[in-house]
């Protein structure tokens, strides 16, 4: 991540399946959002924000800054037989305010 920029995460995939992915932090207010764990329709959570956004027509897509990386938390809901799993964020870099970039 670039220093001090600010990303839209338009969804989160998984390795495996669990109940839901979830990401708070500083930018969140501290509250969970989050995405289903499904891993037979990567393109359904990789896009989930984006996805929602579109079909509510409302900004609903979460964005973070990576200043705020270290205090931003990444978790899962899984039972007790799950084992380990990888989740990767789908980011977009955000242009900075009154950039021609």
């Amino acid at each position: 991540m670039m220093a001090n920029r600010d990303y839209a995460i338009v969804g989160i995939e998984t390795t495996t399946r669990v109940g839901a992915l979830w990401l708070a932090g500083p930018d969140t207010g501290n509250v969970k959002i989050g995405v289903p764990g499904e891993i037979n329709e990567p393109s359904l959570t990789g896009n989930w924000f984006a996805m929602l956004s579109r079909a509510y027509n409302r900004k609903l897509i979460p964005v973070i800054n990576s200043g705020n990386r270290a205090s931003t938390t990444i978790g899962l809901a899984i039972d007790e037989n799950g084992t380990a799993t990888v989740a990767s964020l789908n980011l977009i870099l955000l242009r900075k305010a009154g950039s021609d970039d």
